[in-house]
């Protein structure tokens, strides 16, 4: 699938199955080396906050896939909650966030 870096050094990446997300946790050498990882919604916005760029100057969120992610049928630049830049990086059904 397709790797999207959130902040320097963090990753996401989705996957359409559990079996191929389990596969890429395998590849980063287990848990030590991985945030988090499971059903892209389950995600809290807490938990977003903590690998997601902000944009100070805006006080909000990056989009980090402006060109193709849009909610509610909104296009946006930025994103007022983490949770949506987010799912902006992966919106696969599976998800996976480590570090390098």
């Amino acid at each position: 699938m397709n790797k999207t870096e959130l902040k320097p050094g963090i990753f996401i990446e989705g996957f359409d199955t559990l079996s191929a997300m389990y596969d890429k946790i395998d590849e980063l050498g287990g848990n030590e080396n991985t945030f988090t990882f499971g059903v892209t919604d389950s995600i809290s916005e807490q938990m977003a906050v903590d690998y997601v760029e902000y944009f100070i100057q805006r006080c909000k969120y990056k989009n980090y896939n402006p060109e193709t992610f849009q909610p509610a049928g909104v296009r946006m630049n930025e994103f007022n909650y983490a949770v949506l830049s987010l799912k902006s990086a992966c919106q696969s059904e599976y998800c996976v966030i480590w570090k390098k």
